[in-house]
């Protein structure tokens, strides 16, 4: 019985079916580091989407606990591309596993009236510096100036399709690209079918709940606030825990009807922040058997402590173990991963 978890995503392999998605926590060396030394069976982590300028995003708070669940509202915060690239290039000359996946987004704010050029150009330079895999976050749904690029007819197959002609301008053709896309289903699958006709390597969905929570006393949070006082600075975000798993379980059957395009599930999908090591692993289980080609997650870990991080190869063991004495579960597993 083959227990081999590995997976390729366009020609690029990963030791398994387990990634770290973006988040406010993956913003430097030390914590991609920390990442590196306290996993061995972690596929990848995607770093937190950058702009071609720094970002100020939302007003703080940005991150706050709802019961088993966190609400985020960021809009796209980060210290810009430059910045972040040197701390890429660090952990590319000192780690080769788990593979780091930069993530890039349009800032909003520069008013670009051709987007896919910075994007292009940040694509390049990563891919220059030792990054092969590159998400296009095409759905951020938390910022206030614009709205997201999946929900607009025709943004996704244009920025693909240049960036995609760009690489092959300078023929490079081990690059590999994957789109984060967000919304309901009806807006997953027109940008999802868009991602396939520009010929995306693989989609990243994540279903878009917003949601907002007011500050009691009673929970302890991140950053302190007067009683009565939004969670979230800009009252309004989105909100990513267990109940969504089952949501986004749904959304991946919903589009293998439709596309063909490998999918990577994100969103609730091994649990909320007090989930057990068995009901991640159970989680991890059920989202493998829609079909996804590996699956993305934040909440569980969140924050990124080294005690949290340890737990991920306690997860894949886990379902190793499974493979092994499940040959049921086993071939189903097969049989999805050839449709």
């Amino acid at each position: 019985m083959n227990n081999d978890i590995s997976i390729k995503i366009g020609n690029v392999k990963l030791k398994s079916p387990l990634i770290i998605g973006a988040n406010d926590s993956i913003l430097n060396f030390n914590t991609f580091e920390k990442i590196a030394k306290n996993t061995k069976l972690l596929g990848a982590f995607v770093t937190k989407s950058i702009t071609f300028q720094p970002r100020m995003g939302n007003k703080d708070p940005i991150i706050a606990q709802l019961e088993n669940n966190i609400l985020v509202s960021s809009g796209i915060r980060n210290p810009g591309f430059q910045q972040m690239l040197e701390e890429i290039k660090k952990y590319n000359k000192s780690y080769s596993s788990p593979l780091l996946i930069a993530s890039i987004a349009i800032n909003p704010d520069t008013k670009c009236s051709q987007p896919e050029k910075e994007l292009a150009e940040m694509a390049l330079e990563l891919y220059n510096n030792g990054t092969n895999v590159v998400e296009l976050n095409l759905s951020c749904p938390n910022l206030n100036s614009s709205q997201i690029v999946a929900d607009k007819s025709g943004e996704v197959l244009k920025i693909i399709s240049y960036i995609k002609n760009e690489f092959a301008k300078k023929n490079i053709k081990n690059n590999v690209l994957i789109a984060k896309l967000a919304g309901n289903d009806m807006a997953l699958l027109n940008s999802s079918k868009q991602a396939q006709e520009a010929e995306i390597d693989a989609i990243t969905i994540l279903p878009v709940l917003y949601a907002t929570g007011f500050y009691t006393g009673l929970i302890k949070q991140l950053q302190s606030l007067p009683i009565g006082e939004p969670l979230l600075g800009n009252v309004q975000g989105t909100i990513y825990g267990g109940g969504l798993g089952p949501i986004t379980r749904q959304l991946v059957i919903n589009l293998k009807k439709n596309i063909s395009v490998p999918i990577i599930a994100s969103g609730g999908c091994l649990g909320g922040m007090n989930s057990s090591i068995l009901e991640k692993t159970d989680g991890f289980m059920q989202t493998m058997l829609t079909g996804a080609i590996a699956t993305e997650i934040v909440t569980p870990f969140y924050p990124f402590t080294q005690e949290k991080i340890l737990e991920i190869d306690y997860i894949i063991n886990n379902y190793l173990y499974i493979l092994s004495k499940n040959k049921e579960y086993n071939v189903k597993l097969q049989n999805l991963s050839s449709i």
